[in-house]
Parts: structure tokens; C-alpha cells; sequence
């Protein structure tokens, strides 16, 4: 089974689709699996196993990454915020 490991890393969504995601965030990734959690409105998030495929370094500074979805996974510590 795949465990969490590391700090969570707010990122900004860039693209998404039944697939698969990219997003844009500050840093390079080292992992090659990562936990993408989507926080809904109504309080409630689901988290993601998903494959990175890909990562970018942009002229402006910032790293785009992008991945396949695997599957939905349970994460067994409060995310981010503390709020799922």
C-alpha cells in the first residue's frame, strides 16, 4: 500500500480532466506518486493517488507538473487545513 510521506504542498490547479491533472507549484517534485486532495465547497474533499508523468521548469520561476489519476485513497491524518 502506498503511504503519505513528506509535507503537503499547496499548488495551483492548471488543467484537469477525467485522466488525469497539472498544476503549477514552486518547487520540484521528487516523488513520483503523490496524494492530490480536492477540497469541495460543502466542507467534504476527496483524495487522489496520481502518477506524476511529467515536470517543467517555467520561465517565470515556477515548476508545471502534470499526471495520470490511479485511484481514490484514504489519508490517515487530516490534510493541509484539518478540514476532511
Amino acid at each position: 500500500m502506498d503511504r503519505p510521506a513528506g509535507q503537503p504542498l499547496a499548488v495551483t490547479g492548471h488543467d484537469i480532466s477525467l485522466a488525469g491533472l497539472s498544476f503549477i507549484h514552486d518547487r520540484p517534485l521528487a516523488p513520483r506518486k503523490v496524494a492530490v486532495t480536492f477540497h469541495f465547497d460543502d466542507g467534504t474533499c476527496d483524495s487522489v493517488l496520481t502518477l506524476l508523468k511529467w515536470c517543467r521548469f517555467r520561465r517565470d520561476g515556477l515548476y508545471q507538473s502534470g499526471g495520470q489519476f490511479l485511484r481514490v485513497i484514504v489519508l490517515p491524518d487530516p490534510v493541509v487545513s484539518g478540514q476532511c
